[in-house]
């Protein structure tokens, strides 16, 4: 038995900025949370209600962006492109059907769900009352879920974890949090604004996403390139 330093650096390659790509995400949620938290315990409140809503309902998404990175690194690794690209067609359709019915759901019946997590009180009902405001927005973010998570998982499975990186890193924190401070503040729309930065940004990031899908150098990339014909 011996260390294949190849695969060891390929897993280092692609792991750094996988994990970095999580941090990104991570420290953008702690700007925005404390953005949020300046609107009072009610705002906050809410705020955290949707935030549990949205950890539940976001897993389909992962679900099918994990798949579809399975399922597209076979393929990239046969060198059948066209099953690559009926790969992110087939998982972008069911992500679709499930944000629009998950935007159906939430916009149509936030307050009910939201309900679950308070007691009857004054208080929970202006809570509510920000849990509905903020799915008058978020609600229509999930359709941008299908596309994001289909697209980065087929760019995951080419191990292009480096653009992964740098997507996030715009969508966070050169789209999300300036437009978030903007709306909020000198706007004038306080935390609407913030819901209004939260969808924008998600909306622009498809975008971006889906431009370096069909303009980036993904394609060539592979992951532990046959070493046998490198040799010949």
């Amino acid at each position: 038995y011996r260390l294949d330093w190849q695969i060891i650096r390929e897993v280092f390659v692609i792991g750094i900025p996988a994990s970095m790509q999580m941090i990104v995400v991570s420290l953008a949620g702690v700007v925005i949370i404390a953005l949020v938290n300046r609107y009072g315990t009610i705002v906050t409140a809410g705020f955290g209600i949707g935030m549990q809503i949205d950890n539940l309902a976001i897993i389909p998404f992962i679900s099918i962006g994990m798949a579809s990175t399975t399922i597209a690194g076979q393929n990239l690794g046969a060198h059948r492109m066209d099953r690559v690209y009926e790969t992110l067609r087939v998982s972008v359709y069911f992500g679709m059907m499930i944000g629009v019915v998950c935007t159906i759901i939430l916009f149509w019946f936030s307050p009910f769900i939201g309900s679950i997590f308070l007691k009857p009180s004054a208080d929970s009902a202006r809570v509510l009352d920000v849990v509905r405001g903020y799915y008058s927005w978020i609600a229509f973010i999930y359709p941008a879920f299908a596309v994001i998570f289909a697209i980065q998982g087929v760019l995951r499975s080419a191990g292009d974890t480096m653009a992964l990186l740098f997507l996030s890193f715009v969508a966070m924190f050169l789209l999300r949090i300036p437009l978030a401070y903007a709306l909020a503040g000198p706007a004038g729309f306080g935390h609407r604004g913030i819901w209004m930065a939260i969808l924008a940004s998600s909306v622009l990031a498809v975008f971006f996403n889906w431009l370096y899908y069909k303009k980036g150098p993904w394609k060539d990339k592979r992951i532990l390139r046959d070493r046998s014909a490198e040799k010949k």
